[in-house]
């Protein structure tokens, strides 16, 4: 599997190294997990990034975005509508976060909801990056080929499992030394 996200995108030597990436993984039938994690200050304009995550969106099988971040890669703030665009440019695992409310996936044709958990909250930094890192290392749990037989039932107890993870992060301070253990989420 490779993961990226957009800060690698910005101008210079990370964006060529990680097009090249991606695109060499995207070919050998390496699954591609992509975070556009969009940061106004680190790019020129909104365009400039829009045009950027818009690019490498036909290598990527697993895109994680913000609900905010979805019209910058969809075009829409329509959770349907833009997960089924996304879906239908060929990525095959679309995860918007919603923060406190959880999570919207589409997989295989479906859009459906997940719940958030409730916590009390200390901080939000970091709770996406440990959503998607309980998401990745769930599904590479499942062997060579992730995404292959994986069926809904699976997917949503996966997306509980990240959901609990990211609460828990939620639940304390310092964005990655508050994120847990996977002792912790057992």
């Amino acid at each position: 599997m490779l993961h990226f996200g957009s800060v690698s995108l910005t101008p210079g030597k990370a964006r060529s190294a990680t097009v090249f990436a991606a695109r060499h993984a995207h070919r050998a039938g390496v699954l591609v997990s992509f975070d556009p994690n969009y940061r106004e200050k680190i790019w020129n304009d909104r365009a400039q990034a829009e045009q950027w995550v818009r690019m490498v969106l036909p290598l990527v099988d697993i895109l994680k975005l913000s609900q905010e971040e979805l019209p910058l890669a969809a075009g829409t703030e329509d959770l349907e509508e833009g997960s089924r665009r996304l879906e239908e440019g060929g990525i095959s695992l679309v995860l918007v976060t919603l923060g406190a409310e959880g999570v919207f996936c589409r997989w295989n044709g479906q859009g459906f909801h997940v719940p958030g958990v409730s916590v009390a909250v200390a901080d939000t930094n970091g709770a996406g990056d440990t959503f998607l890192g309980a998401v990745l290392a769930r599904l590479c749990a499942r062997g060579e080929h992730p995404l292959e037989g994986l069926e809904e039932g699976e997917l949503r107890d996966i997306l509980t499992f990240a959901n609990r993870a990211a609460a828990l992060t939620c639940s304390r301070s310092g964005a990655i030394p508050a994120m847990p253990t996977w002792e912790e989420l057992q």
